[in-house]
């Protein structure tokens, strides 16, 4: 089983441990861990390590001290070592990091990918490093036992009885062994002359090479040549070559194993090879010589070409070794000048940096944990007003909050010097305006926090849009209750109105009856009105608009507020516009009046000057947004001023909510502004009051210039003479105005049938669809709703007309209409002559009168 190599990570906190091994999850090691030098050391002595990962500051032994100890050790000294730190980043540090055997130093935070690249390089050359250690200790092996094989070979060599010779190329004996002396010679006398000169000269011609080939040649030799000085592969043998060596005379010590012929010669077996090159890549083999032996030689040539294999195979092992080492150098100087290069990095990050904070648009400070600002951008030195070199060295509350000490429940108190603090925001009124500041905290190493981002945005427009916001939301709230309220109140003012009419229809001329009978039906036109003003606040119904000249409307205003205010006060008007806006006029009249009405109030103890004003405006971009949601372009700006009392503060943030008022009871019921504000909001301008107590108040409408430059005429009502006598079904769930729409109708002539549900209007349709010429219904019923109703009775007879009533006109008339589903409709509170006359249209248009 592989042992896998071992990383040693020494950290006394447990979330970098965890970060590090985070990084190093991929890598094919074990990770070992250690909070502690003491730890450190002792799962150094306990595991071979690839590789060890150090923290510099830690408790009791530092990193520095804990590499000196490793260092120090045989076993660990050889360990490579790499310091990862985030506080001790000079130079002094790096270099104290490579003097106590650090391989590499890195500073928090680095790039995980650098950290990565880097462990796996030392890992691989600690395999390597292994690899090399156990190929050295098989060579030495191989060569302890080539050596040995060489003693027991020159041991053999010497103590056989039989002669070992070898010859070079030219046949010359390069080596003979000690049984030589048997024939009467020394080794070193034989050596350096030709094998011939210990040959028979009788036998020298048979066994030489050139009468050996010649016979070969001829193809009178059939076996395998035999001669003594072999030429052939190493496959090709000679064996059993019997020829006479000439002893030396006088040589008294010859073997009895050597067959003496006579006086001058002896008969010997030699058994011979060939010695040749061999080189695997080389076919023609070159010759080196001849060795020749009694005994067979292979198992020592065997053991001979296997050393020579082993060490080609070494050698080009440490070439490759080396290669790689030599790419691996290369690599290391590349990563180098990528250090470099991260160096130029981090300082063009830091000048960019400082380009940003500067170039930012919000205002933004750096501040100490003493709350010194130590730094401060262009637009902070712009909002503040205060020069740069005096604005370093102040107190942040001395200028944002103007105290002497820090605010109450300041975010710099609680967090300073704590590594738990996070990011905060808080509100700063200041300099005129409001801002909000985000709070961000420097840590100066991982726990220390010393420094203070402040960035303030302006929010003064925003708190402005939130406020409207809540008054739009309030006005929708109370417009949804009117809608409701408008719906209900129209029906019974209908009936009221409606007998109120009847009624004086048959009471005597001038008498106190008809007196009555008046006053029942003006109030119920004004409590019409009142319903009209509270859906036109709250946008529930939708009021006829056209394109008008304001400037008639204001000489209008101005001649009847000129005949109802006290002589005690000045009206002054000033009309310089005759733009067209598209607009109601009745509303803008009601606007007008409203705000010309407060005014003179707000003067009737002391008197004043009543001021109207008409003119043109042209706002661009920046004059726009100082105005509250307005857009570029045209204006007319229509003001109301007085020299009153002005308005309090506490009266200004309510003075625009619905039936809030400063007047006294029975003088005004509180929808007067907020009508106003309603309709401007609704013609796209916008409202503005400027008012300062005791001086008095300004009022400033703009309103967008239409783009059509001719009022379109008003469409003249027309006359409707004649009478009917159609039967007409009156569909409502509201008894009261079924019959006074009832007793109208038959009062003109037509013949009428009642049905307070829709259910069972529907049902009287059914029996005989052709009996009714005309059906008038109710839009909110229960079960179904006008709409429909109608829709059912002209999927029975299409060519039906129909008219619709409701106590408010909302978008489900509209779009009703668009589908032509009926031809009229008339609005709630219902009066005798509207009602005849649009029967009287709808008849006629049907019929085509």
């Amino acid at each position: 089983m592989k042992t896998k190599q071992k990383i040693l990570i020494v950290d006394d906190k447990p979330e970098n441990i965890f970060s590090l091994k985070k990084v190093l999850e991929d890598v094919d090691a074990e990770i070992l861990e250690a909070q502690t030098g003491n730890d450190a050391l002792i799962a150094s002595l306990n595991h071979e390590l690839a590789l060890a990962i150090l923290d510099i500051q830690m408790p009791e032994m530092n990193g520095y001290e804990l590499a000196e100890f490793l260092r120090f050790e045989e076993k660990t000294k050889g360990i490579p070592i790499i310091f990862v730190s985030a506080v001790y980043s000079s130079d002094y540090h790096v270099f104290k990091g490579y003097e106590a055997g650090a391989v590499d130093f890195l500073l928090k935070p680095f790039d995980a990918k650098i950290l990565l690249c880097k462990v796996n390089i030392f890992l691989e050359l600690d395999r390597q490093r292994k690899a090399l250690a156990a190929s050295k200790k098989h060579i030495e092996k191989q060569l302890n036992a080539l050596n040995a094989s060489e003693n027991r070979f020159k041991s053999l060599v010497e103590t056989i009885p039989d002669i070992v010779y070898r010859i070079n190329t030219d046949g010359c004996f390069s080596f003979v062994n000690n049984a030589v002396k048997r024939l009467g010679y020394e080794p070193d006398e034989l050596l350096g002359r030709h094998f011939s000169y210990l040959i028979n000269p009788a036998d020298l011609a048979r066994v030489s090479r050139e009468s050996a080939v010649n016979r070969y040649n001829a193809g009178s030799q059939k076996e395998h040549l035999k001669m003594f000085d072999e030429r052939r592969t190493r496959d090709r043998k000679t064996t059993g070559l019997e020829v006479r060596l000439m002893p030396k005379k006088g040589a008294l010590h010859l073997t009895a194993s050597l067959e003496q012929i006579s006086d001058e010669s002896i008969v010997v077996e030699i058994n011979s090879a060939g010695l040749y090159s061999n080189e695997a890549e080389n076919k023609n083999k070159i010759h080196l010589g001849t060795v020749g032996v009694i005994r067979d030689i292979t198992q020592r040539m065997a053991l001979e070409d296997d050393l020579r294999k082993t060490k080609e195979k070494l050698e080009k092992r440490v070439a490759e070794r080396t290669r790689e080492l030599m790419e691996k150098n290369r690599e290391l100087r590349a990563e180098i000048e990528l250090r470099k290069t991260a160096e130029q990095t981090v300082q063009q990050t830091q000048k960019q940096w400082e380009e940003i904070f500067e170039a930012v648009g919000h205002m933004a400070v750096v501040t100490d944990d003493q709350h010194t600002i130590i730094a401060a951008n262009r637009s902070a030195v712009k909002q503040t007003g205060i020069a740069k070199a005096q604005l370093l060295g102040l107190k942040c509350h001395e200028i944002f909050h103007e105290l002497k000490a820090p605010v109450m429940n300041c975010p710099l108190e609680k967090g300073s010097g704590k590594k738990e603090f996070q990011s905060t925001e808080m509100v700063v009124d200041t300099s005129g305006k409001t801002f909000i500041c985000n709070i961000t905290p420097v840590f100066e190493g991982k726990d220390n926090v010393t420094k203070f981002i402040h960035i303030f945005t302006d929010i003064t427009r925003r708190t402005v849009l939130e406020k409207e916001l809540l008054q739009a939301h309030k006005m929708e709230a109370i417009g949804t209750l009117a809608g409701g309220i408008a719906h209900d109140f129209n029906n019974i003012l209908s009936a009221l109105i409606g007998f109120s009419q009847l009624a004086l229809k048959n009471a005597e001329k001038d008498s106190l009856m008809e007196e009555d009978l008046t006053e029942v039906l003006s109030c119920g036109l004004r409590a019409k009105e009142l319903v009209r003003q509270i859906l036109t606040f709250a946008r529930q119904s939708d009021e006829e608009y056209a394109y008008i000249h304001l400037d008639y409307i204001v000489k209008e205003v101005s001649k009847f507020m000129r005949s109802t205010i006290p002589s005690s006060i000045d009206l002054k008007t000033l009309v310089q516009s005759t733009c067209i806006v598209f607009a109601n006029a009745t509303q803008i009249h009601q606007v007008l009046m409203n705000l010309c009405t407060n005014s003179a109030h707000a003067m009737k103890a002391n008197g004043g000057v009543l001021g109207i004003s008409l003119t043109d405006v042209s706002l661009d971009q920046a004059e726009a947004e100082s105005i509250q949601n307005l857009v570029p372009g045209n204006y007319v700006k229509l003001e109301v001023s007085d020299t009153g009392t002005g308005i309090p503060p506490g009266v200004m943030g309510k003075m625009f909510e619905p039936y809030f008022t400063t007047k006294d009871h029975g003088e005004g019921t509180g929808m007067g502004l907020a009508v106003v504000q309603g309709i401007v909001k609704d013609i796209g301008g916008t409202i503005h009051v400027q008012t300062e107590l005791g001086k008095g108040s300004i009022f400033t409408i703009f309103i967008p210039v239409a783009d059509d430059s001719d009022p379109h005429p008003l469409e003249e009502e027309p006359e409707y003479k004649s009478c009917g006598s159609e039967n007409i079904l009156i569909v409502d769930d509201e008894p009261p105005i079924t019959k006074v729409e009832q007793r109208m109708l038959e009062k003109a002539g037509y013949h009428v049938t009642i049905a307070e549900t829709p259910c069972n209007a529907l049902e009287l349709f059914k029996e005989n669809p052709h009996r009714f010429d005309l059906v008038i219904t109710d839009l909110t019923m229960p079960g179904m709703t006008g709409d429909k109703l109608i829709q059912k009775i002209l999927e029975i007879r299409p060519d039906l007309p129909a008219i619709l009533c409701s106590g408010y006109q909302n978008r489900l008339v509209v779009d009703a209409e668009t589908k032509n589903i009926w031809k009229a409709f008339v609005q709630k509170p219902i009066e005798e002559e509207v009602l005849i006359r649009t029967v009287k249209m709808v008849f006629d248009e049907n019929t085509g009168r």
